[in-house]
């Protein structure tokens, strides 16, 4: 449920709605179930773009909570600009590949992702993601993407060759297409391991 209001430039969306589909077709792979969705997003409709922005908007999903904050130009004639700034926690890992951006992601990181991460438990996390989307992994310093968070409880099958690491605790830090591993322990067969 929810409300909107509107004049000739601008609509405001005024949401407390459960059982929602959000379809990103551009960035994510599929759909996305949500449970409850609630905050105020406002849409500005400019001569040469529009622009989607929210202050505060929670999610709840079955997979994890978020709360973000952030401001999308959709320019006519180029790539969307995204500033996005996300809180997440309580996250079921197993499922992370339905939340990735997959379509703006290089495709060798994709399926990494989807591999790699056989088991794990994030507490919490944030994610902060600034440029043009056709601009990353943002080489030339026009943007960022980056992601910190605590993984628990974690499988890690990093490649087919290696052993999997299991009972894997860890933080992790995604910035742009690159990830490194933070206070690392976890077992390889019967030995333990960190870092």
């Amino acid at each position: 449920s929810g409300y909107a209001s509107y004049d000739a430039n601008e609509i405001e969306f005024h949401l407390a709605s459960t059982y929602v589909t959000l379809d990103m077709p551009k960035v994510m792979r599929n759909p996305l179930a949500i449970n409850d969705l609630s905050g105020v997003v406002d849409i500005q409709l400019g001569e040469e773009n529009v622009e989607v922005s929210t202050d505060y908007l929670l999610l709840n999903t079955p997979d994890v909570k978020l709360a973000t904050q952030f401001k999308i130009k959709i320019p006519e004639n180029n790539s969307p600009h995204l500033n996005v700034t996300a809180r997440f926690e309580d996250v079921d890992g197993t499922q992370a590949s339905a939340y990735l951006p997959a379509k703006i992601m290089d495709e060798e990181s994709v399926n990494w992702l989807d591999n790699a991460i056989v088991t794990s438990y994030i507490p919490q996390g944030g994610l902060v993601f600034y440029g043009n989307v056709d601009g990353y992994p943002y080489d030339d310093g026009s943007g960022r993407m980056q992601a910190l968070f605590d993984v628990n409880n974690g499988t890690l099958r990093y490649q087919d060759e290696w052993p999997t690491i299991t009972n894997l605790s860890a933080t992790l830090e995604f910035v742009n297409n690159s990830l490194s591993i933070k206070n690392g322990a976890g077992n390889i067969f019967d030995a333990t391991v960190s870092n």
